[in-house]
């Protein structure tokens, strides 16, 4: 698709999505309590196939692309009395469950491996666990910790997870962490340790906060078309999630955000620039692809470290970033645990999505630099944000 950037842009208040990282947690804890309201899910790809799982009664459980909802039922269907099959998509086949199975299996899990070990699929007789202590690296995804301390409530003795090395994306742990606290449980999370006692959750009544990762799409906008204003509805600046660090981030830039009872304006004060900084997105590692394509728009070298897991994320996110801005003219290098970028785009062209949502979202603002972007596969935008593109035409963008 053709995404053409408008002469003027139109003022619009744009309605985001819901958050589906407090919406996938809560939908857990609500399985487990067997109680609850939740208001204000996200309609998300990821959420729409969690919640559908959670209803049904099969055996056979394929979720897809949704690396989320892999992550938390494979714990979830452990502390259950199901026996299910646990399987997904090509490339979720490809993506590493291990560390998680193996933590689960020295708690007493029955887990096993279907085809390739360390992947899914999985068979999982669910049964009752004790509890414990577990280690795991903290390299890994934060998922994989945050599955375990969902269900660790149901462990007779709680859990302790003892975290080896620095927690990657520590905020998702601290957004789990509070929503289980929210929910009547006993959670310390430590610089290395995690415990989390028994108990029973109490969910009563929530309603889900607006997606701050979504909001990242839109500083671009104001950021690469240098727009004075722009509202975002429902965003509050006390809030779980950690991507709210976008704000504090494209200030840096020149991109001010003005918070209201509504939600917050953007507005864009006058463009600055930081030359060869480095950035360490080891704790926001979701703001990495919006972050560099901007930075390429506005021709700013940058270093960005503490991302190496993105390579197992939807795609190898690192390299994508680096085919892509390099078909427009950027200079990137990808290293063991980063990536840096030398000098920005030159030109507008033709962007493969390769499956990653994040990719179709953070190379549309290019438009506004380079008058159009042509996106393959627009439709993936569907696993977060469904209604991005008709977001993007009330200020004014047409499409082909």
């Amino acid at each position: 698709m053709k995404v053409i950037a408008p002469k003027h842009i139109s003022e619009a208040a744009i309605e985001l999505p819901a958050s589906k990282s407090i919406s996938n947690r809560l939908l857990i804890i609500q399985a487990i309590s067997g109680e609850g309201k939740i208001s204000g899910l996200s309609d998300a790809d990821d959420t729409r196939i969690l919640y559908d799982v959670l209803q049904s009664d099969g055996d056979v459980i394929d979720v897809g692309h949704a690396g989320t909802a892999y992550r938390f039922l494979t714990a979830f269907y452990a502390i259950s009395t199901k026996e299910v099959i646990l399987t997904g998509s090509d490339r979720m086949k490809k993506r590493p469950i291990g560390p998680l199975v193996e933590a689960l299996k020295a708690l007493g899990a029955n887990i096993y491996y279907l085809e390739e070990e360390g992947f899914p699929p999985l068979k999982i007789n669910g049964k009752e666990l004790e509890g414990g202590t577990v280690k795991l690296p903290g390299f890994i995804s934060s998922q994989f910790i945050s599955a375990l301390m969902l269900i660790a409530p149901q462990m007779s003795k709680g859990l302790w997870i003892e975290v080896e090395g620095d927690m990657v994306s520590r905020p998702y742990i601290e957004m789990t962490a509070a929503l289980m606290r929210e929910c009547c449980i006993d959670v310390r999370v430590d610089s290395q340790k995690i415990y989390v006692s028994n108990g029973n959750y109490s969910v009563g009544e929530k309603i889900v906060e607006k997606d701050w990762s979504a909001a990242s799409f839109w500083y671009q906008m104001v950021l690469l078309g240098k727009l004075s204003k722009l509202e975002l509805m429902g965003l509050t600046s006390e809030s779980i999630q950690g991507d709210a660090y976008v704000k504090n981030l494209f200030e840096e830039f020149g991109v001010k955000s003005v918070f209201s009872a509504e939600g917050v304006t953007l507005e864009f004060e006058e463009a600055k620039y930081s030359l060869e900084k480095d950035f360490d997105f080891t704790h926001i590692p979701d703001l990495t692809q919006p972050f560099v394509v901007s930075m390429a728009g506005i021709n700013n070298s940058v270093k960005v470290i503490g991302i190496d897991h993105l390579k197992i994320k939807e795609t190898d996110r690192l390299n994508a970033l680096k085919c892509e801005l390099e078909k427009l003219g950027a200079k990137v290098e990808v290293f063991e645990n980063g990536l840096s970028l030398k000098y920005g785009t030159t030109r507008g062209g033709d962007i493969d999505t390769y499956e990653d949502h994040r990719m179709a979202m953070s190379f549309a603002p290019l438009a506004l630099v380079h008058g159009e972007m042509e996106i393959e596969n627009p439709d993936v935008v569907s696993k977060s944000y469904p209604n991005y593109w008709q977001q993007l035409a009330k200020l004014g963008f047409t499409f082909k």
